[in-house]
């Protein structure tokens, strides 16, 4: 198919893909809402949360190398799949007043086992249904559809639970999967491209051929060592967004849901930039540019004084600003220099280092957080992912991690990139 019409086969997947997710976003809203009306503990929700983690980290690995072996086509319809009947599962159990707790935590493993396989067969495939050239903007395209969702999922999900009962909502989830099923049964993809060393190999050999990959690329360890430890330290810090708002603002839901709606519009508008600009030549300015911007609202955040609500929603916006700048191109940059071979295993590895830093992440920032404040912990955390993330300008081969995933490729083709021949050890030192 030409090139320029690219779109006429991708748009019915997109959207098939969207209509999907909302519908999850109704199935969890529901949920948790359960959860929360039957339980009231935040302990339940937090070990519902890390039941969604643990597992996807652990599986990544295991993902990637059989999603590179695998038809991905198959593997994202079996997995769309595996989704629906699990919320069909669910439905049955409300249906049925059978609906426990601990089914929760059973539920939220199996979707994780699905949505593992997904996501890293979606990234590895999306390359050859888009060209190029249009990668950022399509993951522009795709953040602003993920912030549509942070600022319409909740409404809808409780607009939903309103009116429908909740195994009526879970048949919400099954139905919506269709639409992401049903593209993928008439369009045909190329199949990932095998290398003749990986006939005979294990899936142990394919995983550690993923992560010899990584290190081969000079400059990419301490790329992803330096976002993994941001992950570490931010992602707990926006977990603890409710009590900054009461302790600190003194506000109630209205507040906290000002500052929740605040990241989503951020997001669309980062992903809707990012999908008409496609940022700068050379993506990882764009990456790093937009970490910056959301360490930099995020210090505004923990900054703004406690009769200065509205300046803390201003930072989460440009928070989710800086965060679609930054995932959007990243996703771009790593689609198109990873070869196709080794896409679900990279996918994989990045997967499982960015999960594995939450939970660590959250069982600091209890208690830092209650020794030095919520809002001072909040503001160094932004002041800190500046620092880490304008750290990496100093080291050339982060500031030319695409001709590094090149040069990766084809060392012998080192001079083009004005690279000497002896500059291409595996790593920095």
């Amino acid at each position: 198919m030409p090139e320029r019409r690219w779109w006429i086969r991708f748009l019915p997947i997109w959207t098939g893909q969207q209509l999907s997710l909302i519908g999850s976003a109704l199935a969890r809203f529901a949920l948790v809402w359960w959860l929360t009306v039957e339980t009231g503990s935040a302990q339940v929700l937090a070990t519902a949360s890390l039941a969604a983690v643990l597992p996807n980290a652990l599986l990544f690995p295991f993902a990637g190398a059989l999603v590179d072996r695998w038809n991905r086509r198959w593997v994202i319809v079996l997995s769309d799949a595996w989704s629906a009947l699990v919320a069909l599962g669910l439905a049955i159990l409300f249906w049925t007043d059978l609906m426990q707790v601990w089914h929760v935590y059973a539920v939220i493993l199996l979707s994780s086992i699905g949505g593992a396989f997904h996501g890293t067969a979606f990234f590895a495939v999306t390359p050859a249904l888009v060209p190029e050239r249009h990668l950022a903007r399509v993951a522009g395209l795709g953040t602003a559809s993920e912030g549509m969702l942070n600022v319409l999922g909740p409404m809808l999900g409780a607009l939903a639970i309103s009116i429908l009962p909740l195994h009526g909502v879970m048949m919400i989830d099954v139905a919506t999967a269709a639409f992401a099923i049903a593209p993928f049964l008439f369009v045909r993809l190329p199949a990932a491209v095998k290398q003749p060393q990986e006939a005979g190999a294990g899936v142990f050999a394919s995983i550690r051929e993923g992560l010899a990959y990584v290190r081969s690329v000079r400059g990419l360890v301490l790329f992803l060592g330096a976002f993994a430890l941001t992950n570490f330290i931010s992602n707990p810090a926006y977990r603890l967004m409710p009590l900054l708002v009461t302790q600190h603002f003194g506000e109630g839901a209205f507040g906290y849901a000002s500052l929740s709606s605040a990241w989503g519009i951020g997001i669309i508008v980062g992903g809707l930039v990012i999908s008409a600009w496609g940022g700068f030549r050379r993506r990882i300015s764009t990456v790093i540019l937009g970490a910056i911007i959301q360490g930099l609202a995020t210090a505004l955040i923990g900054a703004a004084p406690s009769w200065a609500i509205v300046l803390a929603i201003v930072g989460m916006g440009v928070a989710g600003l800086g965060n679609s700048m930054t995932n959007a191109p990243l996703s771009a940059m790593f689609q198109s220099g990873v070869p196709d071979h080794l896409r679900g295993r990279f996918y994989a590895v990045l997967g499982s280092i960015m999960m594995l830093a939450q939970p660590l992440g959250f069982a600091l920032a209890g208690p830092v957080a209650d020794a030095i404040g919520i809002r001072t912990w909040i503001l160094w955390v932004g002041i800190l992912q500046v620092v880490i993330i304008s750290g990496l300008l100093v080291f050339p081969s982060v500031r030319r991690l695409e001709q590094m995933f090149k040069l990766a490729a084809m060392p012998s083709r080192a001079a083009e990139y004005d690279l000497e021949p002896s500059t291409a050890p595996t790593r920095d030192s």
